[in-house]
């Protein structure tokens, strides 16, 4: 299974910038069976860089699928007898190394984000850090241990977006 993440660049008012790059944009879940979690196969790396105005008083970065029911499918959906989708809350992410797992299961709507995810990390804009960046690290899990027991097995794919807004 492999999950294709996406890079998001936001400009803002002029002379503002800001935008996310990602060190890789596949993460693979290998083999897996119903019943377990599997890992992801390497953390993605966000970078999120910006210049921002006086006005601005925070970065948050966020993590999402436009589509809660189907975070990833088997590519079979134009046949909907062999259809199966996995759905966002299926899919976990840590930003502090596996200690703690939050589930894709929040909305998030903020600026043009619009989604299913959670908040990978908000960083606080002072004078000090108006010309910055910072780097999160976001390991993905997939948990299977509840409601797959009719997986079909197969190929799953499915998109990740990452996106930083700037507010207010």
């Amino acid at each position: 299974m492999k999950m294709r993440s996406l890079m998001v660049i936001a400009v803002l008012a002029m002379n503002e910038t800001l935008s996310v790059s990602l060190n890789n944009h596949a993460v693979d879940f290998g083999t897996v069976t119903p019943g377990s979690t599997f890992a992801g196969s390497v953390p993605v790396q966000i970078t999120t860089s910006w210049i921002l105005r006086g006005s601005r008083n925070s970065v948050s970065v966020y993590a999402y699928f436009t589509d809660s029911a189907d975070a990833m499918d088997n590519g079979l959906c134009a046949i909907p007898a062999e259809c199966f989708k996995i759905p966002s809350s299926a899919i976990k992410g840590s930003t502090d190394t596996g200690a703690t797992w939050n589930a894709f299961s929040n909305a998030i709507a903020s600026g043009t984000v619009s989604g299913t995810g959670f908040t990978v990390s908000t960083t606080g804009i002072s004078n000090a850090n108006r010309n910055a960046n910072k780097i999160d690290n976001l390991m993905l899990q997939l948990d299977l241990t509840a409601g797959f027991a009719q997986m079909a097995a197969g190929d799953y794919t499915g998109t990740m977006h990452i996106a930083a807004v700037a507010t207010p």
